[in-house]
């Protein structure tokens, strides 16, 4: 009986850790269920551009929307926000960490030049799920949202959130 009891307990503390690393790590995100924000017109596109302060090509490591102020910003898919806060360069900014997904990447996306944030750092958000509106702080050329895609912490393209957004 005793052998019993303390399989079953080993089996409750599993199971206990499991459940527990499933709320710290959010569900993957490998369906863009919704758009980082509605309307709005691509700026700036993912890759090697140049800038517009100069004749300088720099990689640009998300899009550019411009978008009419204080227009709200979603989170494209469930997770916890990893950061929400003043990000110097990129103003106001918001890190969402979706998690694994099925090839056992990290997925984070990123918002920035926020005129206001509605979430908090540790904060879990739904998909779809307001997290602050569109500005022009840190250094920005004019009102828009800045979005990346972080796949393993480095930059890829995000059009596969934005398909049917704009």
């Amino acid at each position: 009986m005793k052998k019993v009891s303390l399989l079953i307990l080993a089996c409750l503390a599993v199971f206990m850790v499991v459940v527990a690393f499933r709320l710290i790590r959010a569900p993957h995100a490998t369906r863009a269920s919704d758009c980082p924000t509605h309307g709005g017109i691509v700026t700036r596109g993912y890759g090697t551009s140049r800038i517009p302060t100069s004749e300088a090509a720099v990689f640009h490591s998300g899009v550019d929307i411009a978008q009419n102020p204080d227009k709200t910003n979603y989170a494209v898919a469930n997770g916890r926000v990893v950061f929400a806060g003043d990000a110097g360069e990129a103003g106001n900014m918001v890190v969402i960490d979706h998690g694994i997904d099925e090839n056992g990447r990290d997925v984070r996306t990123v918002y920035t030049h926020n005129a206001s944030l509605y979430v908090l750092t540790g904060q879990t958000v739904a998909a779809g799920e307001a997290i602050g509106e569109t500005g022009q702080t840190g250094q920005a050329t004019g009102v828009h949202l800045h979005f990346e895609k972080l796949v393993d912490e480095k930059p890829v393209d995000p059009e596969s959130f934005l398909k049917g957004c704009l």
